[in-house]
């Protein structure tokens, strides 16, 4: 039976996050845990960046005391490590961090880590991802154009395929951080039918056993052709109703 899964907005290590981050430590079996975080989107990011955000993440996770270590597959070579892939098929949670959506789906895509993280999360771990991380578990994705414009709401997006851990759907991460226009732009590249799932930052969206539920500081936003309902924190969200 699958496991629990977490699209978390951004900046969820966070004292706002902390809460859920524990609640999901219990979920991902309390003591027993065993995190494996996945640093693949920020592999373009600069000389040092997968490192300084590696240590970030796992320096967080060890003020929750949950066991943590990485994974760091930052290119084919390394996605297609069976050492890499072992890694991550012995977690009891998976956390796919942020970055560049486009440079974490290139890298994994196909890969033995990715497998290994299906088969890890279809046996019952727990799989989250954050920012970037979150929109690739969508149908649909998007990837900003670099550079970034001096105005948020001048960022451009093109249209990315996400791996349809989510059908139907695609997700927004840092929603209210973003400016109408984006939101407009994103969901001008949807198909009829498809959800767009905007998330908060320092807020998760958590779903086990078929319900999804609000998790954190803020909001999640389902929006649905020209419907658009707000959930706060702590309530459950029909995803897939």
């Amino acid at each position: 039976m699958p496991g629990p899964m977490v699209l978390i907005g951004g900046e969820g290590f966070t004292p706002e996050f902390t809460p859920a981050l524990r609640q999901l430590r219990e979920l991902a079996g309390g003591d027993a845990a065993r995190v494996v975080v996945l640093p693949t989107a920020t592999a373009e990011d600069g000389e040092g960046v997968p490192e300084q955000r590696t240590r970030l993440a796992l320096d967080y996770f060890g003020k929750i005391e949950a066991r943590a270590e990485a994974a760091m597959v930052l290119d084919k070579a390394a996605a297609d490590d069976p050492q890499m892939a072992q890694k991550v098929a012995s977690a009891t949670w998976i956390h796919v961090s942020g970055g560049k959506p486009v440079v974490l789906r290139s890298i994994l895509e196909d890969s033995a880590v990715w497998e290994a993280v299906l088969a890890a999360h279809g046996a019952g771990a727990l799989l989250s991802g954050s920012s970037a991380g979150a929109i690739i578990f969508g149908e649909y994705g998007f990837s900003p154009r670099l550079p970034f414009p001096p105005r948020l709401e001048d960022l451009e997006f093109d249209p990315l395929p996400g791996f349809k851990l989510l059908p139907g759907v695609a997700v927004g991460p840092h929603f209210d951080a973003a400016p109408p226009e984006i939101t407009t732009q994103l969901m001008g590249m949807l198909p009829p039918g498809a959800t767009m799932v905007g998330i908060d930052e320092k807020t998760g969206l958590l779903g086990q056993d078929g319900t999804w539920e609000v998790v954190g500081a803020g909001r999640v936003t389902l929006i649905r052709g020209e419907a658009r309902t707000e959930y706060p924190s702590g309530t459950t969200v029909p995803l897939f109703d």
